[in-house]
């Protein structure tokens, strides 16, 4: 079974925390895993707008996956060294061109290279 877990940006210093999502008194909460920044179980406020799913996949460098991430494919015939942006349609998480299970079941190999909140002249080049 998949991990449900979320990321965000701080509001107060921008640093992404990781742990549960809530929304609290009119705030985006991250609700967070123990950190060198914070206790389990902190409430920190994030950015609405940066509030990302984990989609319960690890890249080829063992780092999770989140919705809005930036994705490297490598290995493709047609997709060598191009990128796509992680989403979530309503069927299933994957990219413009895939869904996540299309990809795996054909073995391919991507690598996370930013996202689309600190990177956003990846998905504009």
């Amino acid at each position: 079974m998949r991990e449900i877990k979320f990321r965000g940006q701080s509001v107060i210093n921008n640093h992404w925390e990781h742990g549960y999502f809530t929304f609290e008194g009119g705030y985006h909460v991250i609700r967070s895993f123990v950190s060198e920044w914070h206790k389990e179980g902190s409430p920190i406020i994030v950015k609405g707008n940066t509030v990302c799913q984990f989609t319960g996949l690890k890249d080829k460098n063992g780092k999770d996956i989140y919705e809005g991430d930036i994705l490297k494919f490598e290995h493709l015939k047609d997709y060598a060294g191009e990128w796509q942006v992680v989403s979530m349609d309503k069927w299933s998480w994957g990219t413009e061109e895939y869904a996540f299970y299309e990809m795996v079941e054909r073995e391919y190999t991507f690598e996370v290279i930013g996202n689309i909140h600190e990177n956003p002249e990846l998905i504009n080049s």
